[in-house]
């Protein structure tokens, strides 16, 4: 049996916990403990599938209708955006805030609300909750002094690695 390259590695379970990411609590237990072990730092987080199946596709997604706009879109959309053998699903950030309020709690919490049919304003990551079993993603973090920087690392380190960006990120990194 042959490994998994470095650069993909990197993107597993193991590599995140490897760079120093924690957390990997799935999103049903962080509904359910209400996020009491997410820090209120700025930082990263990532949410990965470490199931290797194929997945299926919801005709419906579970994501709250922001600004009354319906976040389905179509299967063949999901699929097609769909990265194979890659376990990292989406990642995102969270800045302190202007007044140092925001962090990793509260956008894992508005994430986490979207996803649970909320009509908050976090529909990055929207293509999450139109995957069958999604309770079961985990999602990791780790606090950064310049979390934007960071995210688009973590983007073009893995569109080097996958020739795309994670599944659930919809656009590529930005300023």
């Amino acid at each position: 049996m042959t490994s998994m390259p470095a650069a993909l590695e990197r993107f597993t379970e193991a590599g995140f916990r490897a760079a120093g990411f924690s957390g990997f609590q799935t999103v049903g237990e962080l509904r359910s403990t209400k996020l009491e072990a997410v820090p209120r730092d700025p930082g990263v987080y990532v949410v990965i599938r470490v199931d290797s199946s194929s997945p299926t596709y919801l005709a419906q997604s579970a994501g709250g209708w922001f600004k009354g706009n319906d976040p389905t879109v179509p299967t063949a959309t999901l699929a097609a955006k769909w990265v194979a053998g890659a376990q990292l699903l989406y990642c995102g950030k969270a800045t302190g805030g202007s007044k140092g309020a925001n962090g990793l709690g509260k956008r894992l919490g508005l994430l986490l609300r979207y996803g649970a049919g909320k009509p908050v304003g976090h529909q990055g990551g929207r293509y999450l909750w139109q995957v069958a079993g999604a309770d079961e993603f985990l999602i990791a973090w780790r606090a950064a002094e310049d979390p934007t920087a960071e995210e688009n690392r973590l983007l073009a380190d893995f569109f080097e690695a996958y020739g795309a960006y994670p599944f659930a990120n919809i656009a590529g990194p930005r300023a």
